[in-house]
């Protein structure tokens, strides 16, 4: 079950780095044809910068998930060898 959620996450993980760069291979082209102005630029750089500072988040909670999953199988294993 866990491995799952974890799948599941890095899965999430992915598609939301993909949806990111879309959009900046996107306003870049358009920037280069001055299609929109620097304010939207901007708008869009700080935009990404906060969606990468959650995606650290999530990766730093993925990170401890698994740190927990890990030491709860430790635990696990332990008591079934002291049976």
């Amino acid at each position: 079950m866990p491995e799952e959620i974890v799948i599941l996450i890095m899965t999430a993980m992915v598609g939301t780095f993909t949806v990111i760069g879309l959009k900046i291979l996107v306003s870049a082209r358009k920037a280069r044809r001055g299609e929109i102005g620097k304010e939207e630029v901007q708008r869009l750089a700080e935009t990404v910068e906060g969606l990468q500072d959650q995606m650290y988040q999530v990766r730093d909670g993925v990170s401890e998930l698994h740190e927990r999953m890990d030491f709860a199988e430790r635990l696990l294993t332990k008591g079934e060898k002291d049976r």
